[in-house]
């Protein structure tokens, strides 16, 4: 299960914790990780079947963010406040970010099938994908290019 990291002092997160404060109220990081897992994924295949990509702004992409988080935290659909890393790679800086991994994948997905072709996340390692997704946050994609070649049909 991914690990992230944050500053345990954060308004988000539970008292001499970093697990993030959610509308569960887990205080236990893996057990908040398993219930966030099972919920975005149901959440992700109900979006995959009922939601069109009639109009890809900023504010379809903050719904989709929405409507993968929203039985889990407060915030979900806004812009991410503090700093995380996961794996030793720090991703952008909260002032700087306009996303969130699963709703990028989600975003990616409906995406590629408005294109009428399909993709399968399940299709590639997870592993792999976060190699690809970290080489790219350095400036190389080649990585993730190939990934999303193999699992694009």
């Amino acid at each position: 299960m991914a690990v992230y990291s944050m500053d345990s002092c954060s308004d988000n997160c539970y008292p001499g914790t970093t697990v993030l404060v959610n509308k569960l109220d887990i205080h236990e990081q893996k057990e908040l990780d398993i219930a966030e897992k099972q919920i975005t994924l149901l959440r992700a295949i109900q979006a995959e079947q009922s939601m069109s990509f009639d109009n890809p702004d900023l504010n379809f992409y903050l719904s989709i963010h929405r409507f993968l988080f929203e039985d889990i935290y407060e915030w979900a659909g806004m812009f991410r406040n503090v700093n995380i890393s996961k794996k030793g790679t720090v991703f952008c800086k909260a002032d700087q970010i306009k996303g969130n991994g699963r709703t990028l994948r989600l975003f990616i997905t409906l995406l590629v099938r408005n294109t009428k072709r399909n993709i399968s996340f399940a299709d590639i390692d997870p592993d792999i994908l976060m190699i690809a997704t970290i080489q790219a946050a350095h400036g190389d994609i080649s990585m993730l290019k190939n990934v999303f070649e193999d699992i694009i049909h």
